[in-house]
C-alpha cells in the first residue's frame, strides 16, 4: 500500500467522524500550511546539508509534497 493511499484512508475516516464546522477549518488549515510551504519552498532554495537551517528546509519541503527530499547520489556512468 503506498503511503499517500494510506493518508488518505485515515483522513477520510477523521474528517467523517468530526462535525462539519471542525472539517471546515481543519481543511481549510491544512491546505493553507501546504501552501504556504510550496511558496516557501519555491523560493528557497536547498541549503548545504552542513547548515543548520537545512532540518528546517526539509520539514518544510516534507510538508508540502509530503516526499522527502532525494538524496544525491553517485551515479555511475557506463
Amino acid at each position: 500500500m503506498v503511503a499517500t493511499d494510506f493518508l488518505s484512508q485515515a483522513l477520510q475516516y477523521f474528517l467523517n467522524i468530526l462535525p462539519g464546522n471542525v472539517t471546515f477549518n481543519l481543511i481549510a488549515l491544512l491546505t493553507f500550511s501546504v501552501t504556504l510551504c510550496t511558496l516557501i519552498t519555491r523560493f528557497w532554495k536547498e541549503p548545504d546539508n552542513k547548515n543548520r537551517s537545512h532540518k528546517l528546509w526539509s520539514f518544510i519541503n516534507f510538508l508540502a509534497s509530503f516526499k522527502f527530499p532525494k538524496k544525491h547520489a553517485n551515479i555511475r556512468k557506463k
